[in-house]
């Protein structure tokens, strides 16, 4: 759900200030010159700018070495600055002719179609997996980029060999794939084996509604007969259809019995893969990079052999790497072209450039990006003709397209909604923001849980009873009132990289707030929990779900721990190697702590304004006495923290000489698995029990009040005449030779 740690890559870009005019592009016309001069082509110099946007993870040295196999004379420069700078300098040159060799971008379609960038249609050397995986399935390679950065690639991990005892065959089209899925639901009481297979099968219209599909619905002709009608006429069906109702049932079930993640609709949880790996299952749905080259990290050759060791019927044993496959998903554009999907960011070649020796060279580059990135060696991949997702973050989704196309559905997912962050799409009335994210598949956000007054949509029943209702007459049952829960005289401002790479009052009150509700000790909660400003005037519950996005289901725990856990949580959040300091897609941002104080030194890096090397120090309480390592300490913080999310590990291995029984107050998060000894032993489960143990804890975690809860107590009991008190920054986080990228002041930005 939450976009945190981006894969590192060095982009190739030509440095371009649009602001001072400067510029250094590839003179394309001087390179005809020489070419007419006759020198030779292949000899002329080339060099590579390479614009650095999200760490120094790929060698300078190393790419030039695998370009230089082929073109001796390529140079790559390196540079570094933030996105947005970037996007708008490198398209203010490519508009006027000139601009970087290789672009960088979060809408690579639009580039393609603006001109901007070249359709590498049918270009063979991208060979990560998922270009790989559209040459394998004869779609004929249209492909437009290469997805880097922490883009949500995602698809299916298949255990082939588990396949190939059951007598099946990898399938190879769509239909194929459609009926593997049947048959294993058929011999499903038989032989035990499950399809965690929650995938998208989209046409371009069902894309625009983004009506959730489970593969295993395929099983279900009048359920295919239905999506098709939708698909082509979505106000001439009816959400009563008994077969779409059995698909909702189907869904209904699969969560109670805790196989299906009603969150991020691409994403299935590590327990299916799990399954998968043990082979109690043939395939499970995966997102994020992270899960398709999850045994990478682990592999180790077995007799020649590259195996990873899994845990199975009790007993540590070791499988093949090749024993498995990851299919990826692949989305088609409007124009029947083919887009390897699910990427934040993508590389593509410049459209002004025409000079074969410069094309060569960037075709090399991407070439070794993809090579080392995104190309796990023991994997291989294929993707079934025809299948394909489509997955839209909010800012990029064409609301324009499906408002002309359906209307009716477009006034569903717009009327009454306040949208204030860019990156998500928040409405005052609680039905039409249900319903959004309901066909979207991420109905987690159906509203605020614990004790706040959002309710939350009911079961299949009544939400089929409620779509067809408000469908037809525009009555919806289910609206709740906005509540305004306070008011405050000053806005609390957010500025994303700033925001989680400074002190804010809007962090401050977030912190102090989960510290007041818990009565803790002491509070830590990541900076990324923060999305958007809260604005003078009423306080609304929508208002605070805005602006702390993830306090809507984010749920409010205390955990005891030493003072050395928190100090190292400290060191690994703020990212004490190599930091980027502008905090935008590594982790969660900073820690906001509550109770204590800390002072972070930067070592600021050459040619570098936005990282530098970090230093944690002079962790103290508020009264000024050091926090002892030693000491036990009550800290309130998230579930989601809790778990070791955002790198948070020292919470998962509190030291030994904890109460091994769980104290209330504190929730075990699902990043804890029966393979992690020292969660079963802190948290006194048994390997044997585990899924029983596990079930009850996390759904205790999950009734605990949400952050917004906390907030909203907190508003309450500090304000005077109906008017929050202000809250101040107040220097609990000092920080000590600020990179000047992120420097406040120098900025001229406020977060006060």
């Amino acid at each position: 759900m939450k976009k945190r740690m981006g894969i590192g890559l060095l982009l190739v870009l030509v440095l371009i200030s649009a602001a001072t005019g400067c510029t250094a592009v590839w003179d394309t016309g001087a390179t005809e010159d020489k070419k007419q001069s006759g020198a030779p082509p292949a000899e002329e110099p080339v060099v590579l700018h390479v614009y650095n946007t999200m760490g120094e993870n790929i060698n300078t040295e190393q790419a030039e070495a695998y370009i230089h196999r082929t073109m001796p004379g390529v140079k790559i420069e390196s540079t570094y600055e933030i996105a947005p700078k970037m996007e708008n300098a490198q398209l203010a040159a490519v508009r006027s002719g000139g601009g970087p060799e290789i672009l960088y971008t979060q809408d690579y379609y639009t580039y393609v179609q603006s001109g901007y960038l070249k359709d590498l249609t049918s270009e063979p050397f991208l060979k990560n997996y998922m270009i790989s995986a559209l040459n394998d399935a004869e779609v004929g390679g249209k492909v437009y980029a290469l997805p880097v950065g922490n883009g949500y690639i995602s698809g299916l991990m298949v255990n082939r060999q588990l396949l190939a005892d059951m007598g099946y065959d990898m399938p190879r089209t769509q239909e194929e794939f459609m009926g593997l899925c049947r048959r294993i639901q058929e011999r499903r009481e038989e032989t035990g084996v499950r399809a965690y297979a929650f995938g998208m099968l989209y046409n371009d219209a069902a894309a625009v509604v983004a009506m959730p599909f489970l593969l295993d619905a395929y099983t279900d002709s009048e359920y295919v007969q239905w999506l098709n009608l939708y698909r082509n006429n979505p106000a001439g069906v009816s959400f009563e259809n008994p077969a779409f109702a059995r698909v909702l049932k189907g869904i209904d079930e699969l969560e109670s019995m805790g196989l299906y993640e009603n969150g991020d609709f691409l994403m299935s949880s590590k327990q299916n893969l799990r399954e998968v790996v043990r082979g109690n299952a043939v395939m499970c749905s995966v997102s994020y990079v992270d899960y398709a080259v999850h045994f990478e990290e682990k592999l180790r050759d077995v007799n020649g052999v590259p195996s990873f060791k899994i845990e199975k019927d009790g007993k540590q044993v070791w499988v093949k790497a090749e024993d498995f496959v990851f299919i990826p998903y692949m989305g088609r554009t409007r124009e029947d072209r083919w887009l390897a999907t699910n990427g934040d960011w993508y590389l593509g070649i410049n459209a002004n450039i025409t000079d074969e020796t410069v094309l060569r060279a960037c075709r090399l580059y991407l070439e070794y990006v993809a090579s080392t990135e995104f190309a796990p060696e023991y994997y291989s991949a294929s993707v079934p003709v025809g299948a394909t997702t489509f997955y839209r973050r909010d800012d990029t989704l064409n609301y324009d397209y499906f408002q002309n196309t359906h209307p009716e559905f477009y006034q569903c997912l717009t009327e009454h909604s306040i949208v204030k962050n860019p990156y998500q799409f928040y409405g005052s009335d609680l039905f039409t923001f249900a319903l959004r994210h309901y066909l979207c598949g991420q109905n987690y956000y159906a509203g605020l849980e614990g004790a706040s007054s959002y309710m939350k949509i009911g079961g299949t029943e009544g939400m089929l009873e409620a779509l067809e209702e408000y469908r037809t007459t525009g009555k919806n049952r289910y609206q709740v009132p906005d509540h305004v829960v306070g008011k405050t005289d000053k806005t609390y401002n957010y500025v994303r990289i700033f925001s989680r790479s400074n002190e804010s009052a809007l962090g401050n009150l977030l912190a102090d707030a989960l510290r007041q509700y818990t009565g803790a000790d002491l509070a830590a909660i990541n900076a990324g929990t923060l999305t958007a400003e809260l604005e003078e005037g009423e306080i609304t519950e929508s208002d605070l779900a805005t602006s702390m996005l993830y306090g809507l289901n984010n749920h409010v725990v205390t955990v005891r721990c030493k003072g050395a856990n928190l100090i190292s949580i400290l060191s690994t959040n703020n990212l004490t190697d190599a930091v980027r300091a502008d905090q935008s897609s590594v982790f969660g941002g900073m820690v906001i702590p509550s109770g204590f104080t800390y002072t972070i030194t930067y070592e600021p890096l050459e040619d570098n304004a936005y990282g530098g090397q970090a230093e944690i120090s002079d962790v103290r309480l508020l009264n000024g006495e050091p926090v002892d390592p030693d000491a036990w300490y009550t800290v309130a913080t998230t579930d989601y923290e809790l778990g070791g999310s955002d790198g948070w590990d020292a919470f998962t291995v509190l030291p030994p000489d904890k109460p091994a029984q769980l104290p209330e107050g504190i929730a075990l998060y699902q990043s804890f698995d029966p393979g992690n000894e020292s969660a079963c032993r802190l948290f006194d489960l048994s390997t044997d029990t585990y899924d029983e143990q596990y079930q009850q804890i996390t759904d205790w975690a999950r009734n605990q009040p949400n952050i917004i809860d906390a907030v909203i107590a907190y508003i309450e009991s500090h304000s005077e005449n109906g008017v929050l008190e202000p809250v101040a920054i107040d220097g609990r986080i000092r920080i000590v030779n600020m990179p000047e990228g992120l420097d406040v002041e120098k900025n001229k930005i406020r977060l006060d």
